[in-house]
């Protein structure tokens, strides 16, 4: 089997993991505004639309809400997609 989603994680990585742990704030904080803000620059947009999301589940919903999609309506996703509400 070719394992496709294999991460490749580093020194780098775990020192960053580390950072937010001593931080003791494992939410949404600094790492994930500089994060926003460098990814705004790298597709050359504003930061203001930029918004991350810790999974896809919380992507879809916020995304739904946003479109005044509420509970009368389905939504449809490929067979790869878990949501869970």
């Amino acid at each position: 089997m070719i394992n496709v989603y294999q991460p490749s994680l580093g020194e780098r990585e775990l020192a960053k993991i580390k950072e937010v742990f001593d931080s003791n704030w494992l939410g949404k904080g600094k790492l994930t505004a500089e994060f926003e803000e460098k990814f705004a620059s790298h597709i050359k947009s504003d930061k203001t639309h930029v918004v991350s999301t810790n999974c896809c589940s919380e992507g879809l919903f916020s995304s739904m809400s946003l479109f005044g999609i509420g509970d009368k309506y389905k939504m449809m996703c490929g067979g790869g997609v878990h949501l869970t509400r």
